[in-house]
């Protein structure tokens, strides 16, 4: 469905998995959380990344979709830090280099 841009009814399904399954599914939540990055539903989004990273705190890719919210919600002394983290564990990361400039 992601692939076929339905979002709406991704979205539907991954809630109905994550309720009815396991809740802390964390790669499930990161996808909904990137479901809802694309439907501009971006404290959403925050909130599924965020629990994310609680569960796995060394994924990488919630501190990426983190940032990304953070951006999109011009909240930029929290992406500041997340890109930083980032930073300082993927150094080879070219598209951090176009966030910085948008938070700096």
């Amino acid at each position: 469905m992601f692939s076929e841009r339905k979002f709406d009814e991704a979205d539907e399904l991954a809630t109905k998995m994550l309720n009815n399954y396991n809740k802390f599914d964390y790669e499930l939540l990161l996808k909904r959380a990137r479901i809802r990055q694309c439907l501009m539903r971006y404290e959403e989004a925050l909130v599924d990344a965020n629990i994310a990273m609680k569960i796995v705190p060394d994924c990488l890719d919630a501190y990426h979709l983190l940032s990304d919210c953070l951006i999109a919600t011009s909240k930029y002394p929290e992406a500041a830090k997340l890109l930083n983290i980032l930073a300082k564990n993927d150094p080879e990361n070219e598209g951090l280099q176009s966030q910085y400039q948008m938070v700096y």
